[in-house]
């Protein structure tokens, strides 16, 4: 009989946990290493799954969050681009392509290569999918959660009327359980049509809600005032609205437990001559207006901070634009969620973030410019979490 001796040590049983927990901390900064490490044995899954250890691999003061934006690349020989993630300096996860983020079911492998980005949340993506590349009949919408790597396809939508386009849809939300039950694993989507009425689809549930009426029979007056995403705040959904009748602004409120709506009206001063962007965002948790308009070599930022129906603007802002960037954009939006943050794009071609709170810009390698604003969806997730989640999913197949 071979003795034990012979027989190839286990993992657990090489080294000492103490000595193994100090050898894997040194794999800090390769997280695709570490993570290999952590399927090795469950001794090693155990030791690195353990949330202590990866905050001291990655404490909150120091550790790199996976930030981004989710865009279209062009393809070679194909009418349509496809989503691709494109990370931002210092992001833990680099450029990708979505199909090899997440696990698509069968029925959607190919169509996830013809997805657009709609919005984001929490690890959380929505994408419309197509059955080809025409993009001009669209097929389901889908959600996909990079924490885990699954993609749900949703039940497909009803148009409003024979000839509405789906590209006129003014309004898309995901939100994930943390905004409305706390159960992580869940989430929920809104969308709303161009006849502004308003669809919610939870998870576990078969089938959309019943269409609700966001404004009265002088829905045609409303038009979405900035993109078509919306803010979250408290449980909250916001869209911000131009309302032609009484040309000011309103914020369209959906409770994401319930899915109520309703209006509320903002009387301000916009001295919006046409060249100027309005977007929703949070300031110091409070629900905000930002107007932003460049002026040469400088951008004027108005801020209005805490919405009510009597909103003043609080104060404005002189940001002078970084060298690299004078005289040069030829767009420019506002992130909504991420106050300060712009991103823009060169007549040279090329496509910068700015955090005018910080002081900096970063050059992004961005695939393609023809789809700059329609396509743009800011993403982020925590990268603790982000592991956990994969490592456990990848335990579960």
């Amino acid at each position: 009989m071979e003795s034990n001796s012979s027989l190839p040590m286990q993992p657990e049983e090489s080294l000492p946990g103490e000595v193994v927990r100090e050898i894997l901390v040194r794999l800090k900064d390769d997280a695709a290493t570490l993570f290999r490490c952590a399927t090795a044995c469950k001794a090693w899954r155990c030791l690195v799954g353990d949330p202590s250890f990866l905050r001291r691999c990655w404490p909150e003061d120091t550790r790199d969050s996976i930030a981004g934006f989710f865009t279209l690349e062009q393809r070679q020989g194909k009418r349509v681009g496809r989503p691709c993630f494109i990370p931002m300096a210092r992001s833990a996860i680099r450029r990708h392509v979505l199909s090899a983020l997440v696990r698509p079911p069968p029925s959607a492998c190919k169509v996830l290569d013809y997805a657009e980005p709609v919005a984001s949340r929490h690890g959380l993506l929505m994408v419309r999918l197509y059955a080809d590349g025409s993009r001009v009949n669209p097929l389901h919408l889908a959600v996909c959660n990079l924490l885990t790597g699954e993609c749900h396809v949703l039940p497909p939508l009803k148009r409003a009327g024979p000839v509405e386009s789906f590209r006129r849809w003014n309004g898309y939300a995901v939100l994930s359980g943390a905004d409305y039950n706390g159960n992580s694993m869940s989430f929920k989507v809104a969308v709303i049509d161009s006849k502004h009425n308003l669809r919610t689809f939870t998870s576990g549930e078969a089938r959309w809600s019943a269409p609700t009426k966001c404004f009265d029979d002088a829905s045609t007056h409303f038009y979405c005032a900035a993109s078509c995403t919306a803010v979250v705040r408290h449980g909250t959904v916001h869209w911000l609205y131009h309302d032609w009748r009484t040309r000011g602004l309103c914020t369209l409120d959906m409770d994401a437990e319930t899915g109520n709506v309703v209006t509320n009206g903002i009387r301000l001063d916009l001295f919006d001559d046409g060249t100027c962007q309005l977007c929703l965002t949070v300031v110091d948790g409070m629900l905000s207006l930002i107007r932003i308009k460049l002026e040469g070599s400088e951008i004027m930022i108005r801020k209005s901070v805490g919405i009510t129906r009597s909103t003043e603007w609080v104060y404005t802002q002189k940001k002078h634009l970084p060298k690299k960037l004078t005289r040069r954009i030829s767009d420019h939006y506002m992130l909504e969620e991420k106050y300060g943050m712009m991103i823009v794009h060169d007549s040279s071609g090329h496509v910068y973030v700015a955090d005018f709170e910080d002081d900096t810009v970063e050059l992004l390698d961005w695939p393609r410019l023809d789809a700059f604003r329609q396509h743009v969806v800011s993403f982020q997730m925590d990268r603790v979490v982000f592991f956990l989640s994969r490592l456990w999913s990848q335990v579960a197949r």
